[in-house]
C-alpha cells in the first residue's frame, strides 16, 4: 500500500470508529470492492476523491479503469501505482 493511500485508509477507519463524518464516499468503496477479482471503472480518476478512491481500490487487489482528461495525471499515477495488489488501466477520455 503506497503512503498516500495508507494514510487514506487509517483517517476513513479512525474518523469511522470515532462516529465522525469521516470520508463516507471511500468508506463505501471499501466496503463494496474489497480484494481481488472486482473491477471499478473511476472518473476525473487523476485527482481528489477519483484519485483517492483509485489508490484504495487497486492497493486492496482491485482492477480499476482510471477514466481522467489529463494523460499527465494518468502516468503519474500509473507510476505511483506500480507494483501495487491490483491493476490500473488509465484511459483518457474527453
Amino acid at each position: 500500500m503506497t503512503p498516500r493511500a495508507k494514510k487514506l485508509h487509517s483517517n476513513t477507519t479512525s474518523h469511522s470508529a470515532e462516529g465522525g463524518r469521516g470520508r463516507p464516499q471511500l468508506r463505501l468503496a471499501q466496503q463494496v470492492l474489497m480484494g481481488q477479482g472486482k473491477t471499478a471503472v473511476i472518473t476525473a480518476a487523476g485527482a481528489g476523491i477519483g484519485r483517492a478512491t483509485t489508490d484504495i481500490l487497486v492497493n486492496e487487489g482491485a482492477t480499476v479503469i482510471a477514466v481522467e482528461v489529463d494523460q499527465a495525471r494518468l502516468n503519474k499515477m500509473a507510476a505511483d501505482l506500480a507494483g501495487a495488489a491490483g491493476t490500473v488501466d488509465g484511459r483518457r477520455v474527453d
